[in-house]
Order: structure tokens, then sequence, then C-alpha cells
């Protein structure tokens, strides 16, 4: 079967993002400018006189970009003209704009443009960041001997940078870069991309940093064995060990402090014996957790962010056979709780709780955060762009929101209440995997994940079902089937964590202060 099984993997390339000083002649030029020098016929030299005829002008305003082709090719072939309204201060339309442009130049097939953007728009990040995330292309198609290569992307952008701060746009093209690898991974589909092989890209993030990062392995049997019954079960009935991977990252070796991100790593999620009725094609996407968790962790380490984080993936394939686990069956979790198999397809927080409780007793973390594509009640709750946060500090939940809304992803808080925590109640075991109804699943979910909190341990669970599926895309973070949704956000996250040399234990003291 595995050599009738395509890898989407080498079939996705990024594009090639290079900065430049200053505006060259180019043939292909991608001009952003205020729309109120369009209204005042504020033109910069090279485009003057390009606007003069009115219905042009006016075309262009009830557009916001147009194609101009010069009649001597003094600065460029043609260019396509954007316009940005300053009036409006949010950044996320000059990202939305990036998207535009983006898919401007594809429909002409351009494979290399050159990006300038009006010294008054400062965004020019921003704007490299949407370009890149828009231009993501992940597809196999056919080709016949002697064919050319179908056109896939854009390859090469180079971004005018006019003496704007290039450590700032880097960070925003390395979020971009750290969103696509995410989204190349979520993507495989759910025959390549099993347990071992998500093992596989985890050896790869260790082999590549050995100096700064460890890795353990715990694998089938021996989860067992050392007591992690619930993810073991989950795994069990396909023939693919289920296994958790454990990344160990010492980016900061003056501090004694650990923090920890655990990711739900379902490769394919059939439902188990109770199979799924609905959307079954997409779950090998029941993996976004762990790709984005693997994916900002991959960026963190590769920014060398002053931090030491321990990252758990919890991998496994849930699927139907002779060993499979069963509704009723009573798990003994890896902290001592028993839990009551309510239903086979809430199998990702039984993969999580023991790998969380894992994660706390040996690694001793001061934060932990568990990341997963729980739940449809989310979507239910909050639609599709917007993830839910759980957690057991308010200041943590308002600290990862604002992460979220610095790279134009949606959070919401979500609550876990006393009704909550009763509806997961088992008359015969200590907890069950299921609530007694089907009404506020998604904090159901969220009170079983806290009962694997540690005492003292500071702690959010992130629900990102909905926006990570692309059920109802909206570009440029937003893509159909597989988004990358949450590594930009975890990554920023560290990364203010970092630059504010904050410890974990300040993080209410940090919030209350904003």
């Amino acid at each position: 079967i595995k050599r009738m099984l395509t890898s989407l993997l080498p079939f996705h390339t990024t594009t090639v993002p290079k900065l430049v000083p200053a505006l060259e002649k180019c043939v292909n030029l991608v001009a952003v400018l205020p729309k109120a020098f369009v209204e005042e016929n504020k033109m910069p030299d090279f485009l003057d006189g390009y606007l003069t005829n009115n219905l042009k002008k006016e075309m262009l305003l009830a557009d916001n970009y147009m194609w101009l082709f010069p009649e001597k090719a003094d600065k460029y072939e043609q260019c396509l003209l954007l316009l940005h309204d300053n009036k409006n201060s949010k950044l996320g339309t000059i990202h939305k704009l990036a998207a535009t442009a983006v898919s401007q130049l594809k429909a002409r097939k351009i494979k290399k443009a050159t990006v300038w953007l009006h010294k008054e728009i400062e965004a020019l990040g921003v704007f490299t960041n949407g370009m890149l995330l828009a231009d993501y292309t992940l597809k196999i198609n056919k080709q016949k001997e002697g064919e050319e290569q179908p056109y896939k992307r854009i390859e090469e952008l180079d971004f005018v940078t006019e003496g704007r701060n290039e450590d700032e746009i880097n960070w925003w093209i390395h979020l971009a870069k750290t969103c696509n690898y995410t989204r190349n991974l979520l993507r495989q589909t759910g025959s390549v991309c099993n347990p071992k092989w998500m093992e596989e890209r985890a050896r790869e993030i260790h082999e590549a940093h050995k100096d700064k990062v460890d890795i353990e392995v715990i694998c089938g049997e021996e989860l067992k064995e050392k007591g992690m019954n619930c993810i073991y079960a989950v795994g069990h009935g396909s023939v693919e060990a289920p296994r958790i991977v454990v990344l160990n990252y010492k980016g900061n070796p003056e501090s004694n402090e650990r923090l920890a991100m655990i990711g739900k790593g379902v490769t394919f999620d059939s439902g188990g014996l109770n199979l799924k009725t609905m959307l079954i094609e997409l779950m090998h996407m029941d993996k976004g957790g762990s790709t984005a968790v693997l994916g900002a962790f991959k960026g963190i380490v590769e920014a060398g962010l002053k931090v030491n984080l321990v990252l758990g993936l919890a991998l496994a394939e849930n699927s139907i056979g002779h060993f499979a686990y069963k509704p009723g069956d009573i798990l003994t979790s890896y902290n001592g709780l028993t839990v009551e198999v309510g239903n086979t397809d809430a199998e990702g927080r039984l993969c999580m709780c023991d790998t969380m409780a894992y994660v706390q007793r040996q690694y001793k973390p001061k934060l932990c955060m568990d990341v997963a594509t729980l739940t449809g009640a989310c979507i239910v709750a909050l639609g599709t762009d917007t993830a839910a946060i759980f957690s057991n500090k308010d200041e943590l939940a308002m600290d990862l929101k604002a992460a979220g809304e610095q790279v134009f992803e949606k959070y919401w808080h979500m609550p876990i209440f006393d009704d909550h925590e009763a509806a997961i109640k088992s008359s015969i075991a200590d907890i069950k995997n299921t609530g007694k109804h089907r009404w506020g699943g998604a904090c159901q979910a969220g009170a079983f994940m806290k009962c694997f909190v540690e005492e003292g341990v500071e702690w959010a669970h992130i629900d990102i079902a909905g926006p990570t599926m692309g059920f109802d895309p909206k570009p440029p973070l937003l893509i159909p089937n597989g988004t990358g949704f949450g590594a930009q956000m975890l990554l920023q996250f560290f990364k203010n964590l970092s630059k504010q040399k904050l410890l974990t234990t300040s993080l209410s003291t940090h919030s209350k202060k904003k």
C-alpha cells in the first residue's frame, strides 16, 4: 500500500522572500499607496501621469487596485497598484490587501515580483506576511512526460525596505514560514502521516539542533508499562503504535524554569467503534493541535528565543480493529484517575491527558498549554474563525488572546463552571470522557483536561477545531482544508514572553499592567 500512496510534502516549497534597500528596475511591480494620495493627486514620480484619466481614477478608487502598463519601461513593465485606506488603522486591512495582491499576480501567472509600499504605510512586515501566507499552494498535478510544470505559485518576491526595520520584517517572514511549515504537516494525508511519520518530523528538529534540543519517545507497550493507558487504548486498534514524543528545548540556561506545550496528534480519527457519520474525509486534520505546537516549537528554536520549553506530542491513530478500545471501558490514566469511555470518538482528551500528566511530573513546568482540534461544540459556540481558550488564570488567557490579535488570529476566553465539572463525573469511575448531555460540550472537554493539571501550574486549554479545518476560509490566513492556525500565535506569545523577560510566575502581574 505504501507504493500506492503519494506524499504531499515535496510538492510545496515556500516562496523565497528577499529584502532590497531601494526600488530598482523590475518587470513586475506591486505598489501600495495611501488612498488619500490618489484622491489628492499626490502620485510618486514613477506613477505620475498614469491616472490623469478621471474614469481610471474612479475605477481605482472603487476597486482599490488596478494594473498599469507604461509606454516606456523605465522602472517596470507592468505595475499592480493597490490602495490602502490609512484612515482605517486596523493592520488586518493591509494583511487582506496582501492577499488581493497575490491573487492578482497568480491570475497573470507571475513568478517574480518586486513589492514597494509608500513610506506612510509602515506595515511592510504585515504585508510581507500576508503575501507569503496567501501564496501557499499544496497540490499534486497529473503531468505528462515532457510537459511543462503547471504554474502553482509566485517563486520570488523582493520587498523594498527603504530604511524600515528589517528585524521586524524578518520576524513577520519567520511567522509566515512557521505557519506554512505547519500547513505542510497538517494537510498531509492520513495514510502517509501516521504517528511514526510525525515522530520523524520531530526527530528532524532534534537532529538539526542537537546542542539545545533533547528528544524522548515512549512508544507502544512501553506506554502501558508506564501507566499511560488512555493514549495506549486509543491507538491500540491501529497497526501503527501510539506514542508520546517529548522535545526539550534549553533556550535559557540561566533559568531553571520550564514552560510546556502539549499537542493532540490523532493522525486520523475514524471515531473508533463510535464511527463518525460525517466529515470523516477531513479527519487527517485531527492532528492540528500537534502540528501547530510542533510548527511553533520549530519556529521558537530557529529564532533562538530565550525560553526553556518542553513539547509533548500525543500521537495516535483512532482506528477500528480487533484490538480497538470499546465504549464502556474503564481506563486508568497516568496520574491515577480512572476514566469511563462514554464514546470512542472523544479520544483526543484521552491522548492528551496522559501526555500532559507525564510532561508535568517529569519536567515540572510552571506553565502548561494544551492545543487541540478537540470539539465540534466549540465550532457551534464560536463559529469557524475563532478558537476557544480555557484557563485557570484569566491573565494567561488575556496574554494568549493578545498574541493572537498581533498575528490576526481570533481567540475567545471561555468558562469552566461547576456544572461543567459535574457533567463529566462518572458513576463507575472518577470521570467520563463525555458529558451527561451535549450542551456546553467544549466547556465539558475543558473541564476534563483541567482534571490533569498539577497543583501550582498555570494552564490553558486551546480548542482550535473551527479555524484549523478552514470550513469558511478568509484569506490570507484561512485557506480550505488545513490553515496552520495557532502556530503563529504560539510563536508570538513566546516571543512576547522572551522579549519582556517574564517569568511564568509574573504573568499575572504583567497582564495587569497592560
